[in-house]
């Protein structure tokens, strides 16, 4: 399913709009409305943000936790 809204993704997500809206405008995608249109690149900022607050946006440092044990 593609979202188009705001809405339509927070409700694919299983969101508020209001929870999503605050986690758009964190990841600096500045949407005000439930209604304001969604795009790929406003998604994929998202995704990004909340992958680096997470701490996961890059494997390499698994990589190298993996690489170090193997070499203890």
């Amino acid at each position: 399913m593609s979202s188009n809204t705001v809405a339509e993704f927070a409700n694919e997500l299983k969101k508020s709009p209001d929870t999503l809206i605050e986690q758009l405008r964190s990841a600096g995608v500045e949407k005000t409305a439930a209604s304001d249109p969604l795009t790929e690149s406003d998604k994929q900022k998202l995704l990004s943000y909340l992958q680096t607050s997470h701490g996961t946006a890059t494997s390499e440092r698994k990589k190298n936790y993996f690489g170090e044990k193997i070499h203890q």
